[in-house]
């Protein structure tokens, strides 16, 4: 949830169309806010560990086969950051 909540926060625009998807980024940033404040409230840094080690293994495969696949469809990331939700060729 950091990494496209957070992260994607600032790459999108604030223009009307992505609004929506601005909103779903803030409450995905405050949710993760709030996770960590209650682990660290809860003094559960062993269990705060484990949930950051199982998130970055699930992130490292998951960002090995996108990159891969992005850099095959370069038209599907414009489509993505431009704003254009139409599919190419349409």
């Amino acid at each position: 949830m950091f990494r496209y909540g957070t992260g994607r926060l600032f790459a999108f625009g604030w223009v009307v169309y992505n609004l929506i998807a601005q909103i779903g980024h803030i409450l995905m940033t405050s949710a993760v806010i709030h996770v960590l404040a209650s682990m660290v409230r809860r003094r559960a840094g062993r269990t705060l560990a484990l949930g950051i080690a199982l998130g970055v293994a699930i992130l490292i495969p998951f960002t090995m086969a996108q990159t891969p696949w992005f850099n095959a469809h370069p038209e599907m990331l414009e489509m993505l950051f431009s704003g254009n939700w139409s599919f190419p060729g349409q």
